[in-house]
């Protein structure tokens, strides 16, 4: 982790006049020394350590890209050093408790690098890695911030080449709580779709023709079809699936959960194996549901 957040680099911080709460943050869990009152600035501390180290391991501090990914990390940039982090973090997830084989900086449409390819014996898996943030702000706001996930569909379907596996991760940020049970609905809608309440209507008099119901939507990007000429086809199908990380703090140590979302329409589907114990949302071939909430009845 030192070799990253050198002394110089913190003093360059240090030195900035009015730092974010996000970089005060950053210099506040570079310093914790496990004395203090805040035992989560050491968690993270921990954790940072945890994931640099794979991402050394795993080869990602090397060449250009590894210079960038340095700079990120270490610039007073919010947004980069949240993306190059979270990078690290992807890499430690699935090196370290997947167990799968990272190799760095494949090529991916028009020549742009990915984050990484997962090695397989049937197969390489590329991988982008995104993390989008939304602050929760003493404003009032109303919506699920699904239209942030969509976006990072909607960017990585762009890298990613149409002949490969691909996985996105998605490291999210945002104001509602989205790994709980009984909170997932912003990926269900963002991927998948949504239920909602269909009343057959009397085209003769306009009013009800029955009694309202309740109905799943396959509206999401995964799910949908757009017009395609004569036919309607869905859009988002280099993407094979979606993966959501997200960390936590629980007593004096960070904690990580992880959900699932496999494309139905993927041009190449990607094997089950590797994420077998994970959440999932899937069809059951009657309904839609997570596979943690229909195992606890």
């Amino acid at each position: 982790m030192w070799d990253v957040f050198t002394p110089a680099v913190v003093a360059k911080l240090r030195r900035v006049k009015t730092p974010s709460p996000a970089l005060s943050c950053r210099l506040r869990v570079l310093a914790a020394d496990g004395l203090g009152p805040d035992h989560s600035l050491r968690a993270y501390k921990s954790a940072w350590e945890v994931y640099l180290l794979a991402a050394f391991v795993c080869g990602l501090f090397g060449g250009d890209h590894g210079t960038d990914l340095r700079a990120r990390l270490t610039g007073i940039d919010d947004d980069n050093f949240r993306s190059a982090l979270n990078e690290c973090l992807a890499a430690w997830y699935l090196a370290g408790p997947l167990k799968l084989r990272i190799e760095p900086r494949p090529e991916g449409r028009s020549d742009h690098p990915l984050e990484f390819a997962l090695k397989l014996p049937e197969g390489d898996i590329k991988v982008e890695v995104k993390s989008p943030f939304r602050p929760i702000t003493s404003h009032f706001w109303w919506g699920d911030d699904a239209d942030l996930l969509e976006r990072a569909l909607q960017d990585a379907n762009k890298q990613f080449q149409s002949v490969d596996r691909n996985l996105l991760v998605v490291v999210p940020c945002l104001r509602v709580p989205i790994f709980e049970v009984g909170c997932r609905w912003p990926i269900e809608r963002a991927f998948i779709g949504e239920t909602v309440i269909r009343i057959p209507i009397d085209t003769r008099t306009g009013g009800p023709a029955g009694p309202e119901r309740l109905a799943f939507k396959e509206s999401g990007r995964f799910t949908k079809s757009w017009p395609s000429g004569t036919v309607s086809k869905p859009r988002f199908t280099r993407v094979g699936a979606a993966l959501f990380l997200n960390e936590y703090v629980d007593g004096n140590e960070i904690k990580h959960r992880a959900l699932i979302v496999h494309n139905p329409n993927a041009l190449v589907p990607l094997p089950r194996d590797p994420w077998l114990g994970i959440p999932e949302f899937y069809n059951d071939g009657n309904r839609w549901l997570w596979s943690d909430a229909s195992e606890r009845g």
